[in-house]
């Protein structure tokens, strides 16, 4: 017998992971994704998040990078100042979202815990054929990690998806805007 000591707060956190219809009929490459039952432009993804308790924003220099992570919501976030001066970081440009729960969704209702054949399929996966495989030929031989890419020549973005060690579902998900090379 299982009983749910928090009702309510099940029932929000399942609400919350539910796909919007808006996500379900995105194109994969869109920079689209839903956090907090929003769906919102990659780049509009920073007032979602908290990175650091206290609730403060910080400041990239001239043409630096950094990497956020949200820990309650396991996302990774890398920001670019792309000019030659200091910048807080909700004017930075996101060049990348990397979601390890659950709690964002991507374009087809792609997310964390999906069984890998559902999405990288060529007939019936939600994306096809991945663009290339990375990682070992032993594929869900639990010897190392694989990961399939998924990459658009005409907006650059990447999307690549992390495989279980058995390969039997998704662990993790990078977005990746304009960064698509040959």
């Amino acid at each position: 017998t299982v009983t749910v000591s928090d009702p309510e707060a099940l029932t929000q956190r399942w609400m919350e992971v539910q796909p919007m219809p808006e996500i379900l009929l995105a194109d994969k490459y869109s920079g689209l994704i839903q956090i907090n039952r929003k769906v919102i432009p990659l780049q509009d993804v920073l007032p979602e998040l908290t990175f650091n308790e206290d609730g403060t924003e910080g400041t990239l220099n001239a043409l630096e990078r950094t990497t956020l992570t949200d820990s309650a919501k396991g996302v990774t976030v890398t920001l670019q100042n792309p000019t030659e001066a200091p910048l807080p970081w909700s004017s930075c440009t996101v060049t990348s979202i990397t979601s390890r729960n659950n709690t964002v969704l991507f374009p087809d209702g792609v997310s964390i815990g999906l069984p890998t054949e559902q999405i990288c399929h060529q007939a019936d996966g939600l994306y096809g054929e991945p663009t290339r495989f990375t990682g070992t030929c032993l594929f869900s031989w639990s010897l190392a990690k694989t990961s399939a890419v998924y990459a658009d020549p005409e907006t650059g973005n990447r999307i690549t998806l992390d495989f279980s060690d058995d390969g039997s579902y998704v662990r993790s998900i990078t977005y990746e805007l304009g960064v698509y090379e040959e």
